[in-house]
């Protein structure tokens, strides 16, 4: 097997590169505040934006392979590593939010509920990474939102460790 078909089939993303990944789409549409909840114990990641967003046909075609390099690839392999993903998106130029869903063997486009604002929503469920580690609690992505966001001073970044801590913020 040549390396290129390996690294495409490699879907085994860190939860740290996983969010990193995330957090930089974000960042290269703009987003100027980022909010990255995060359960260890019901192995959930939800990354919101106050980006630009999705176009229809952009999220329409989210988890389409493309070059390595690109937003779709990204998605592809957190796809392949988690049960499911929700991306729901709102892009700054429509009136209506639309959702992505995915699981490992298929997935549906619909119009969501109606997003109040511009922006986007991913939603990971039961991520499955090897790297994913109960009892350091991942601490390792507190570092890698700080380094981000020392380089990006004119963005908000929040991270919250639990779900429920999340709720007692609001």
């Amino acid at each position: 097997m040549s390396n290129i078909t390996h690294k495409l089939n490699n879907c085994n993303l860190t939860v740290e590169t996983c969010i990193f990944q995330l957090v930089k789409i974000a960042l290269k549409r703009r987003a100027s505040a980022i909010a990255v909840r995060f359960d260890y114990k019901q192995r959930k990641i939800q990354v919101v934006d106050n980006s630009y967003g999705y176009t229809k046909s952009e999220l329409a075609s989210i988890f389409n392979k493309k070059n390595e390099e690109s937003e779709q690839h990204i998605f592809v392999k957190i796809r392949c590593t988690s049960n499911a993903v929700i991306v729901t998106s709102k892009h700054e130029l429509s009136s209506h939010t639309y959702v992505k869903v995915a699981n490992k063997s298929r997935d549906k486009f619909i119009q969501g509920y109606d997003r109040p604002s511009k922006g986007t929503t991913v939603t990971v469920y039961d991520y499955s990474s090897s790297s994913w580690i109960e009892s350091d609690k991942n601490y390792t992505i507190a570092y890698v939102l700080a380094a981000l966001a020392f380089i990006e001073l004119e963005v908000i970044l929040l991270l919250f460790l639990d779900m429920k801590d999340f709720v007692k913020y609001l």
